[in-house]
């Protein structure tokens, strides 16, 4: 999850917090995805608050978090 946040930020951004919860396992032959979207802009700040995840091939959740980046 660090890296999805850190590479949607791109190069010029910073990752300033990341919290996150696993709450399902996966198992060998899964296929793992991880994703977001953008839950708020504080542009006085330059900040973007992510809500990112990791979901499995049937679309599961597995672990759900939360990460703030400066852009």
């Amino acid at each position: 999850l660090t890296q999805t946040a850190i590479e949607w930020a791109g190069e010029a951004g910073q990752l300033l917090s990341i919290e996150y919860s696993n709450r399902q396992a996966s198992y060998i032959g899964d296929v793992l995805t991880s994703g977001g979207t953008i839950k708020s802009i504080n542009t006085n700040k330059g900040t973007v608050e992510l809500a990112i995840f990791v979901k499995n091939q049937n679309g599961d959740i597995l672990t759900p978090g939360v990460a703030t980046v400066r852009i």
